[in-house]
């Protein structure tokens, strides 16, 4: 016996319901796991350490938990108000009910009318409460890809590039104010040298973003080091909060060249962080 059309409808209605439900977590969980990866390849090279993934998710956890419990809370609800809106029980069935013991009604004809009635409030029944529970669980999956966004974000702020285990010239400091450093700048060779600083692209740590050139200020420009000596350059830089994100590291190397010899890179990072009172007010 073939089903009635209403129910076919409702089955049909529901599978649409859980195809949506299956790309709406697909989409939740591809930027996660992209970034999940590239964290998983940081811990592999040394870039980050097991208790810096550790230490990072307690942090997260405790200052994102509230509002985890607020998202989840109201879509709890909105499936909870759903299935409470649905009317299963029509106030007229009990009235038609007595009608037929009274004898005011055939039972035939009431049988017939609840038939076809009986398939469409269940049809229509079924399709909004799978609507409401996959609803639901696409909420969760979508809450459950932010947090793991946001916390791998967080870890992959923290990354070092390889190579910067050793010597790094450091800038940091808050947002819109200037920062400044010095390096030292030693000749080990008997005769004087001519030497030049410039600075190649950076770019944050995280990979977010493209890679730039940062208006650096060195001062010399050049600088003439004699023989079995050392010298002092000077760097400063602007952090212009419309070029830098508070809290995220950028990432590159200085270009240290001396006549004809062959470059040297020395790894240089920059970390901005958020704005003090003072510089505040200022702006």
């Amino acid at each position: 016996m073939a089903d009635p059309p209403e129910l076919t409808g409702a089955g049909d209605e529901v599978a649409t319901a859980f195809a949506h439900y299956l790309m709406r977590s697909a989409v939740a969980s591809t930027h996660a796991l992209h970034l999940y990866e590239q964290v998983i390849g940081c811990v592999g090279r040394r870039q980050i350490s097991p208790d810096t993934l550790h230490n990072s998710l307690m942090r997260f956890a405790s200052a994102r938990s509230a509002a985890s419990q607020t998202n989840v809370a109201a879509a709890a609800k909105r499936f909870v108000d759903t299935m409470a809106s649905l009317n299963v029980t029509h106030d007229t069935f009990f009235a038609d009910l007595t009608a037929v013991a009274t004898g005011d009604k055939q039972p035939r004809d009431v049988r017939r009318a609840y038939a076809k009635q009986l398939n469409t409030s269940l049809a229509t029944t079924m399709t909004r409460a799978a609507g409401a529970w996959f609803e639901l669980l696409g909420a969760l999956d979508e809450e459950r890809g932010r947090f793991a966004q946001a916390y791998l974000v967080d870890v992959l702020r923290s990354v070092n590039p390889i190579g910067f285990h050793g010597d790094v010239v450091e800038l940091s400091g808050p947002v819109n104010s200037h920062v400044s450093t010095s390096v030292t700048l030693d000749n080990t060779l008997a005769e004087r040298a001519l030497i030049h600083c410039a600075v190649g692209d950076i770019r944050r740590a995280d990979g977010v973003g493209p890679a730039f050139i940062p208006d650096l200020v060195f001062t010399p420009e050049a600088i003439i080091v004699e023989g079995a000596n050392e010298a002092e350059l000077s760097l400063s830089l602007w952090l212009d909060d419309a070029v830098y994100v508070p809290q995220s590291a950028y990432v590159g190397s200085l270009h240290i060249t001396r006549d004809d010899a062959p470059r040297l890179d020395i790894p240089l990072r920059i970390t901005p962080t958020a704005p003090t009172a003072q510089t505040l007010t200022a702006s």
